[in-house]
């Protein structure tokens, strides 16, 4: 919809101000909807309206359709997670997180992940918790990033190419 290609559209910009080239995969509705620099491949998910007003964190599905039923992705159907978080008709911020950080935080287990903007306001202490470790994955919604900014998300993808997937 709509809202998903607001998402694309935004992660083609982010990845693109880093260098960085993207393309769509040769297979639709598969785990993979953007190929990042020829060999990284990105699972995006798009969230618009926050999962708790109060605290404003946003939860996505971490579930993909396997003909009537749903299940977990697998810890090598994609290398990074690329969720948008939409506030306003416009994309606010997002978060790039490596699969390998993913298995780490046990998150492939659940149903989905719940995510917390720089902008939210966790009230418990796992939620802090959680806050903290995704701080180093998230980027604000804008035209240009600094240096650091870049340096940081190249950073994040270094380990991510599909021929140094985590495979446990």
């Amino acid at each position: 919809g709509a809202v998903e290609a607001l998402g694309q559209r935004f992660g083609e910009h982010l990845f693109e101000c880093a260098g960085l080239s993207t393309d769509k995969p040769f297979v639709e509705g598969g785990p993979v909807d953007m190929i990042v620099d020829g060999s990284i491949n990105v699972q995006n998910k798009t969230r618009a309206g926050p999962a708790s007003p109060s605290t404003n964190c946003y939860s996505v599905n971490l579930l993909r359709r396997a003909g009537p039923v749903y299940r977990p992705y697998g810890h090598d159907e994609f290398d990074v997670l690329a969720a948008y978080i939409v506030v306003s008709g416009k994309v606010a911020g997002c978060f790039v997180i490596p699969m390998a950080e993913l298995i780490y935080r046990g998150v492939l287990r659940g149903r989905s992940l719940t995510l917390y903007p720089p902008w939210s306001s966790p009230t418990y202490k796992k939620a802090g918790y959680a806050k903290a470790w995704q701080s180093g994955h998230s980027f604000a919604a804008k035209d240009e990033y600094s240096k650091e900014e870049v340096d940081h998300l190249l950073h994040l993808l270094r380990d991510c190419r599909s021929r140094d997937r985590v495979t446990h």
